[in-house]
């Protein structure tokens, strides 16, 4: 995301949007033992002899736990992976979704470089969610980015090169192609700062 807006500020002179990315977890305990393997990792990549027994051990550990892992996957996933493949109800009552919240100015700057004097004063949510993301969401998304390349040449970047996703497919009709296709995009809502206290 970071790169499309870099992008759309060096070719188009559109201003950044600032982004921030967070993640759930779905428990205390979950998140109390990925600060423990955090705090432990930090510290020993702190000095030399940590990062050499790190760099040791991850190869050595990637090697065994790879053999152990695929042997017993259940076991060193936590249950997440199997080697039986999933039921087919389970893979059609699997879901994702993403939700997006910004604050901005409803009103834009005449200059990109130019800075607001006054606090954000528009709000809005919105949600891209859809269904089983393994298997038929990835499969749609790659399919229809690969038809909207070649039948939209002239709405993506001219050169060549690589490009991420927000920017090489900004001016096609891939959101739409999506949302016909079961991958929602939606604003939830939208809220008008401008009277309340920031």
């Amino acid at each position: 995301m970071k790169q499309s807006q870099r992008l759309f500020y060096e070719k188009y002179q559109k201003r950044p949007v600032q982004i921030e990315t967070y993640f759930i977890l779905k428990s205390f305990w979950s998140v109390f033992l990925i600060s423990i393997v955090g705090m432990i990792f930090q510290f020993l990549a702190k000095f030399n002899f940590g990062r050499s027994l790190l760099l040791k051990v991850s190869a050595q550990a990637a090697s065994v736990v790879i053999h152990v892992g695929f042997q017993y996957p259940e076991k060193f996933s936590a249950g997440f992976f199997s080697r039986q493949p999933p039921s087919e109800e389970k893979i059609e009552k699997a879901r994702f979704s993403v939700t997006l919240y910004a604050e901005g100015w409803k009103k834009m700057l005449a200059d990109v470089n130019d800075q607001y004097s006054t606090p954000p004063d528009n709000f809005i949510s919105a949600k891209i969610k859809g269904s089983n993301p393994g298997y038929g969401t990835t499969c749609v998304c790659l399919l229809l980015a690969a038809i909207t390349v070649i039948t939209e040449p002239e709405e993506m970047p001219s050169g060549g090169g690589v490009y991420p996703p927000g920017y090489a497919f900004a001016n096609t009709s891939l959101t739409e192609q999506l949302n016909e296709n079961e991958v929602t995009f939606d604003v939830l809502f939208e809220k008008d700062l401008s009277d309340s206290k920031h």
